[in-house]
Formats: structure tokens, C-alpha cells, sequence
């Protein structure tokens, strides 16, 4: 129902993209996930989903604090593969990125542009994530990345199992995330925000039409 015209997209940017190269695959079976804690988040799918793989050098890192961190701690007790982190400083973030095999983006709500998965492609590492909002415009499904239905635990599981044993896919899909997430650098991104202030300027000055 808006004017097409009246509607402006420009994408977030990437910080430190432009520094960055091509990162070789991780052979750490250690699997990512950041963000906050929350039932929309999707971390007691993902925990769920690991706790049914048997892969005993298999870790979950869990970057991040919220509401449900107490009760998912409780549920997970009896898995030493699975550590809390807590939040970190985007140094210790950024080593996190490089040392895991890959990451997960298990959110079950809507996501718009979603930092994980640029931040997880910017470092070259595989992403799962979910079919949910602007997920699908930034993975290929079995390219630039997996795709599961949100919510959906076995998918997430047969997922989670074929990019621990497959290093081929691992590696391509890396580096096809990493193709993929040069478009959102932050020059882009400013330069987009620049010209829309410009082009407001220019319309806050026309004439207004008058009316009889």
C-alpha cells in the first residue's frame, strides 16, 4: 500500500570488510552461535539439535546473555560440550568467528538483515540458519550456505552433521559467503545514507505546487 517510489532500501554495512581476505576452513568441530538469549532466537532448537549428535569433539560456543540463559543452562547441564560465553568485546567476538567451523542463526521470528550471518560470511565461515525474513536474501540454499525451516530440530541436526564431516562443502560454501558479503561494506553503506540526506534536501526546497 506505499509508493514504491517513496521507499528507499540500503543495506547495513559489514565493519572491517574491506581489511578482510579469504580465511581457510576451520578443522575445529566447534559450532557458533551469537546473539541474545531469547525464545525468537532459537537457541533451545539449536542446543536440542546438538545434543542429539553423539560426535563427542563436537562444541557449541554461546556467545551472548538474556532472559532465558538460566533455564537453557539448566536443560543443557548434563552436555560438557556446550560453554556460555557470555557477551564478549568484538575482538574476542572476531576470534570466536575465526576459530569455529561454522555458525548457526536458529531464529524463529523474523529477521530483517541479519549481522550474524554477514559477520559469520565476512570471516568465511559456513552458515545454518533458518528460513525466516531477510535470511533467504542473503543464502543460496547449498551454496552460500544451509537453510532449515525454523523450528524445525532434525533438518537443523542433519545440517549441523554434514558440514562437521564434509570439508569440500564446508569450504565452498565459505568462500561463497564470503563472495556474497562483499556487496555490504560500509562505504556502501554510508554512501547510500549520503545520498538519501541529499536527495531529501534537494525535495525539502522544491516549489510546493499550488492548488485552486
Amino acid at each position: 500500500g506505499h509508493d514504491r517510489s517513496k521507499v528507499v532500501y540500503i543495506p547495513n554495512g559489514v565493519p572491517g570488510l574491506e581489511e578482510r581476505q579469504p580465511t581457510p576452513l576451520s578443522r575445529s568441530k566447534e559450532v557458533l552461535f551469537v546473539g541474545r538469549i531469547a525464545h525468537n532466537k532459537g537457541l533451545r532448537e539449536l542446543t536440542r539439535a546438538v545434543r542429539e549428535i553423539t560426535d563427542p569433539e563436537l562444541r557449541l560456543s554461546v556467545v551472548g546473555d538474556g532472559e532465558l540463559l538460566a533455564a537453557i543452562r539448566r536443560e543443557t547441564r548434563n552436555d560438557p560440550r556446550i560453554r556460555y560465553l557470555g557477551w564478549l568485546g568484538s575482538s574476542e567476538v572476531a576470534e570466536r568467528y575465526r576459530s569455529c567451523r561454522f555458525v548457526v542463526g536458529p531464529s524463529l521470528w523474523h529477521e530483517v538483515m541479519n549481522t550474524v550471518v554477514c559477520e559469520a560470511q565476512s570471516w568465511s565461515r559456513p552458515v545454518i540458519a533458518t528460513r525466516v525474513g531477510g535470511n533467504e536474501d542473503l543464502i543460496v540454499d547449498g551454496v552460500s550456505g544451509i537453510l532449515c525451516p525454523p523450528g524445525d530440530v532434525p533438518t537443523m541436526q542433519r545440517a549441523i552433521e554434514r558440514l562437521l564431516n564434509d570439508d569440500d562443502l564446508s569450504a565452498a560454501i565459505g568462500r561463497a559467503g564470503f563472495e556474497h558479503v562483499q556487496q555490504y561494506g560500509m562505504r556502501r553503506h554510508i554512501d547510500g545514507i549520503e545520498e538519501l540526506y541529499k536527495g531529501l534536501g534537494h525535495s525539502a526546497h522544491a516549489p510546493v505546487p499550488r492548488t485552486s
